[in-house]
Order: structure tokens, then C-alpha cells, then sequence
């Protein structure tokens, strides 16, 4: 269905956590990434911390401290396996593909409406559209005083976890050799298939269990 789409299709939110109480294998990275999937650009996996529902692959403490879950020295590994070659192989051919001309015949299933007509614009609409919301409290980008983790990452083993930073990259990265159970690894990031694999070295790590933190202290 998706072998000439021009845009980015991903699966989300994959990771069935059935049976309970046994750590996810995540056999389905191989599919996803594999051979007879290449139409698509990856897939998001779920869920980052615990909760309730029982998905996450890290546990977060009140005060920020990370302990790795099984769930992701798992995925980890499922990542180490993936064909890189066949991922930046597929990246190169998906970049040539044109998008099709709109058009309501390629609405193919009965139950979606396929009529493109523009309803009128509200009153106050176009103005919005010229010139957008006033009197807006704008972020901006700023640059971090450190770039170090301060806060205390476990292994799956419960040994800490050292060195982590985050790395300023100018291009994606593909999987690493991220530590799960002792010290942080500080291998270079290589470049490969930003759309495809998800960022599994010690950087990205330290950069997802920072915000992660961050909202756990209810800081963001």
C-alpha cells in the first residue's frame, strides 16, 4: 500500500507487552526494518517510562534517577542487528518518488469522505492566516551551560552508569554500542538513516533520559 508513497509512513506505538510481567523481545524490529517493509520509515516504539499500562523500558524516581528496564537492553540488541546498508539503500531510492496528483479517486475506501471541497473561511480566520495569534509567549532556542548528565542512570544489572553526555551531532545516527549495565560508551555517532533507526548510543540516551528527568521533576 505504501511502496510509492512520497511522504515518511511509520508504525506507532509497537511493542505488545503480552504476557505480563515478561520483558518485550521486540522480535518485530526485524520486520519493521527488514526486507519486506522498506516502504515504510520506522516505527516508534512504546513507551519510554514506565506507567501503569506496564511499556515503559526505563523506570523514573521521583528525583530524576534512571534504572534501565530489560525491555531496553531487548530492544537494543534488536537494533544491533538491523542491515544499515539496506536501510540507507531504501533511503536513497523512497528520496526519488514523486507525490501523486491530489484527487479523491485515491481515497479508495468507502467509509472515508472523499470530497474536497473548502468550507468557508469563519469570521477572523483570514486574519489569523495573514497574521497569526498576538501577544504570544514565545519559546527560544538557547544553548546549555553544560552538556554533561548530572543525575544518577543504572544499568539493568543495578551497576551506575558513567560518562554520559549529550553530543552535539551534525548528522543522524545509527545503532551504536550504548552500555546498558556499566559504563557509558563514548564512540563517535556514525552517519546513517535518521527516518529509520532510532538512536540507541550513549548520547541520545543521556538526551532522552535528560528530558525525561526533567518532567519527572516537573520542570517541563
Amino acid at each position: 500500500m505504501f511502496q510509492d508513497s512520497a511522504i515518511p509512513v511509520f508504525f506507532s506505538e509497537y511493542g505488545c507487552n503480552l504476557p505480563a510481567g515478561q520483558p518485550r523481545v521486540f522480535n518485530e524490529v526485524q520486520a519493521l526494518y527488514g526486507t519486506n517493509m522498506t516502504a515504510l520509515s520506522g516505527g516508534l516504539v512504546y513507551e519510554y517510562s514506565e506507567e501503569t499500562d506496564d511499556y515503559g523500558l526505563v523506570d523514573i524516581s521521583s528525583n530524576g534517577t534512571i534504572n534501565l528496564r530489560q525491555d531496553y537492553a531487548n530492544l537494543q540488541g534488536q537494533y544491533s542487528k538491523l542491515d544499515i546498508n539496506l536501510l540507507e539503500s531504501t533511503k536513497a531510492a523512497s528520496s526519488t518518488t514523486n507525490p501523486p496528483a491530489c484527487s479523491s479517486n485515491l481515497i479508495g475506501n468507502s467509509s472515508f469522505n472523499s470530497n474536497f471541497s473548502i468550507p468557508a473561511t469563519p469570521p477572523g480566520g483570514a486574519d489569523l492566516i495573514a497574521n497569526g495569534v498576538g501577544n504570544v509567549t514565545a519559546g527560544q532556542i538557547v544553548t546549555p551551560s553544560s552538556l554533561s548528565v548530572t543525575f544518577a542512570v543504572y544499568g539493568v544489572n543495578g551497576q551506575p552508569i558513567t560518562g554520559l553526555a549529550v553530543k552535539s551531532v551534525s548528522s543522524a545516527n545509527v545503532p551504536g554500542n550504548a552500555t546498558t549495565t556499566g559504563s557509558a560508551s563514548a564512540s563517535p555517532t556514525k552517519k546513517g538513516d535518521a527516518g529509520r533507526v532510532a538512536p540507541t548510543n550513549s548520547a541520545n540516551f543521556a538526551l532522552l533520559a535528560g528530558f525525561a528527568a526533567l518532567f519527572a521533576l516537573g520542570m517541563l
